[in-house]
């Protein structure tokens, strides 16, 4: 996780340098598998995207827990926010980055929980299995 603890603050990097205060909260001693790793590394890398293109957002916070044999991802931001037609408009013209994620997570016995309204932010939470 300590790779991950980095990679994932490089993402941020360029969101600090665009005057959105960025948090990572990375629970000490987590320890993810490669799999997980890379997954997390992914949708975290997605969730950032967006939030950098279309959020508008002030404060970012990406936060990673494990508990129970399971590792859980956060993406939260405090940005415009969108609608479920927003999110399915942007699918129907081929940006299909979340949904690839969401297959990805319930392969390997998880999921991808996407929340937003317009003017609320949006939430992104993955949780797949450790064990």
């Amino acid at each position: 996780a300590a790779g991950l603890e980095a990679a994932l603050g490089d993402l941020l990097t360029p969101l600090a340098g665009r005057g959105t205060e960025t948090t990572l909260d990375v629970a000490d001693g987590l320890d993810l598998d490669d799999e997980t790793e890379q997954l997390f590394y992914r949708a975290a890398g997605e969730a950032i995207r967006n939030v950098e293109r279309h959020a508008e957002a002030r404060h970012l916070v990406v936060r990673l827990r494990s508990r129970d044999d399971w590792a859980r991802l956060e993406v939260v931001d405090d940005g415009v926010g969108f609608t479920q037609e927003d999110r399915d408009r942007s699918r129907a013209e081929g940006h299909v980055g979340l949904s690839l994620l969401a297959e990805l997570a319930t392969r390997m016995g998880g999921s991808l929980e996407v929340r937003s309204a317009p003017g609320e932010g949006a939430t992104l939470v993955m949780e797949v299995p450790t064990a």
